[in-house]
């Protein structure tokens, strides 16, 4: 039996945090290890307990915001894997949300509690999850720039390496691992990848790519 996945809850509503409790425990494959209030004391619980998954709100009244706790945490441990849930739908959170390098964003009003389960389930296996609206929004706004002729200029490769980040979401050693090559070498594939499909961080690759029917 795999371990329960290890998540950190970070919303300022203490209300909204009682009901999130409530739901976690009717999960046994989850294990909420800590909760935060504000940004600042999410990016300090999260360099001290090393979540799987941050369920991260956005719009917090004390100190720090969501997104910039993001930035933070990002910053700290690349590898992050964060879910954003909150009501905010405009473009503006949304744009800063997905630069920040999320795996996730729902909003509160829409998202059903089975949902939002299997999304944390979903961000702690590697992939990614995102409200229908946010992935329409994000699909747009990165097609502006980018057609499937991006797609066809990576090399077999390079799909094969994009294919193991949207499914699994494997770390450059893990990928390495897997093709038996050396870290640095598929890191320099990643960076190929990234540029051809001249996106920021490999949560938009992976939005391209199956936007574009590459995976």
């Amino acid at each position: 039996m795999n371990p329960p996945v290890r998540l950190l809850l970070v919303d300022d509503r203490p209300r909204f945090r009682h009901v999130l409790r409530d739901l976690f425990k009717t999960d046994p494959g989850l294990e909420l290890v800590g909760e935060a209030t504000n940004g600042r004391k999410a990016v300090t619980l999260a360099a001290e307990i090393v979540p799987d998954v941050i369920l991260m709100d956005l719009k917090m009244e004390a100190e720090m915001d969501g997104v910039d706790a993001i930035l933070q945490i990002r910053q700290r441990d690349p590898q992050s894997k964060i879910l954003v849930l909150s009501n905010h739908d405009e473009e503006r959170y949304i744009r800063r949300a997905l630069e920040a390098g999320i795996q996730g964003y729902l909003i509160k009003d829409d998202t059903l509690n089975q949902d939002l389960l299997q999304a944390i389930h979903e961000i702690a296996d590697g992939g990614v999850c995102f409200h229908a609206e946010v992935q329409k929004f994000a699909a747009e706004q990165l097609g502006k720039v980018r057609g499937r002729e991006s797609l066809d200029r990576l090399t077999r490769m390079e799909r094969k390496i994009l294919a193991f980040i949207a499914t699994e979401g494997l770390s450059n050693r893990a990928i390495g691992q897997r093709l038996k090559s050396r870290e640095s070498t598929i890191k320099g594939h990643v960076s190929n990848i990234l540029s051809k499909l001249r996106v920021k961080n490999r949560t938009q690759a992976v939005v391209v790519a199956r936007e574009k029917g590459l995976l």
